[in-house]
């Protein structure tokens, strides 16, 4: 996980492998409490990496938040969106 070959132009069982690391590192970049340290965390990985993390980073902050959100569309209305919050 070095990021010096394109995760896309692996074998999928190579892809598989690398999800396990892709989410442990999306972990660590979302334990931080600032959007400026948890942004310092993204700008140390790989470039080749940091779209894979930065995607599953989203995911999981939504699937935390999302009993958030919900509570936040039910205060402000149903078309109101909850993305100003995402806060990687």
């Amino acid at each position: 996980m070095s990021g010096k070959i394109e995760l896309k132009d692996q074998s999928l069982a190579i892809q598989s492998a690398c999800s396990f690391y892709i989410y442990e590192t999306a972990c660590e970049t979302l334990a931080p409490e600032t959007k400026q340290e948890r942004q310092k965390v993204l700008a140390t990985l790989p470039d080749k990496l940091k779209p894979h993390v930065r995607a599953e980073a989203e995911k999981l902050w939504r699937k935390r938040h999302d009993d958030d959100l919900r509570i936040w569309h039910s205060i402000r209305g149903p078309n109101s969106t909850g993305d100003s919050d995402w806060n990687l």
